[in-house]
C-alpha cells in the first residue's frame, strides 16, 4: 500500500468522524434559531442605531444555514423585531411585485436597503435621532439665572424715572 492510499483512505475516514460529531445539522440550526428569539424589537423606524443592531445580529445569526428553507421559522421572528411601518413598506413593495408567499431572504434584503438609506440619510440630520440622556452624559439640564419670583413680570418692567 503506498502512502498517498493510505492517507486519502484515512482522510475520507476523518471526514467521515467529523461529520458524525459536528455535523448535526438540525442542532446547529437550533442553536442559530434559539439566538434569534430574545432579539429586542425595534420599535422606531428611525431608530438608525437600532435597525443596525438588530440587522447585524440577524446577519451573523442565520449565516450559516439556508434562510429559505426555514423562512416559516424566521419569518415570525423578523415580523416581531422589525418596525411596523418597515413592514408596511415590505409587504407593499410585494404586493406590487405580485409575490404571494414572501420569501425571508427578499425581507432580509429590504431590510438591509432601507436601513442603509436611513444611515444614509439621518447621518447628518442629528434633529432626527432622538437623544438619551442616558447615552449621552454630557447633556445636562441648562443652568438658569434665578429669578425674582416675588413680582410679577410686568412689575419688574416699570421703571421710575
Amino acid at each position: 500500500m503506498r502512502l498517498g492510499q493510505f492517507l486519502n483512505e484515512n482522510y475520507d475516514k476523518a471526514v467521515e468522524v467529523l461529520k458524525d460529531r459536528f455535523g448535526q445539522k438540525q442542532a446547529v440550526i437550533s442553536s442559530y434559531m434559539n439566538t434569534l428569539l430574545p432579539l429586542q424589537p425595534v420599535r422606531r423606524i428611525n431608530d438608525t442605531l437600532g435597525l443596525r443592531n438588530l440587522y447585524d445580529e440577524i446577519n451573523n445569526s442565520i449565516r450559516r444555514i439556508d434562510i429559505d428553507s426555514y423562512g416559516n421559522l424566521l419569518y415570525p421572528i423578523l415580523d416581531r423585531c422589525i418596525p411596523v411601518e418597515l413592514m408596511l413598506l415590505f409587504n407593499r413593495d410585494q404586493v406590487v411585485k405580485g409575490v404571494k408567499e414572501p420569501v425571508v431572504s427578499d425581507l432580509i434584503n429590504f431590510f438591509q436597503g432601507q436601513m442603509e438609506a436611513r444611515e444614509r440619510s439621518f447621518s447628518e440630520r442629528t434633529e432626527l435621532i432622538p437623544i438619551d440622556k442616558s447615552n449621552y452624559p454630557l447633556f445636562k439640564k441648562a443652568q438658569t439665572a434665578p429669578f425674582n419670583r416675588g413680582g410679577s413680570s410686568a412689575a419688574a418692567l416699570n421703571v421710575s424715572t
